[in-house]
């Protein structure tokens, strides 16, 4: 999971590159450099989900609950940047599509 930093003329602008599979194994290191970037005060935070091979259940739950925290917190957006078809159709069974902005 590479991650970028803080955007230099945006520093209230973060992005999160994913790479490979994001799933139970690797869901609490994800959420800790959420949890990290949130607490900096990145208010928009960019997941680019494009190189990432799978996102699971527990993968979801940690975007989703970053989300909310931006959003309640900081009054912020998560936004995933290259979704593909399967992972916006997960999203929109689980519900959760309202939960993201999505940058296709």
């Amino acid at each position: 999971m590479p991650l970028t930093g803080p955007s230099p003329t945006a520093p209230w602008m973060g992005t999160v590159v994913l790479d490979g599979a994001i799933d139970a194994a690797n869901a609490a290191r994800l959420d800790a450099e959420l949890a990290g970037r949130i607490a900096v005060g990145t208010q928009v935070l960019m997941v680019d989900v494009g190189r990432a091979d799978f996102v699971g259940p527990a993968g979801l739950g940690v975007l989703a609950g970053a989300a909310t925290r931006l959003q309640d917190e900081r009054s912020g957006s998560l936004v995933l940047r290259n979704a593909d078809a399967d992972l916006i159709r997960n999203l929109r069974m689980l519900r959760l599509d309202h939960v993201f902005e999505l940058e296709i």
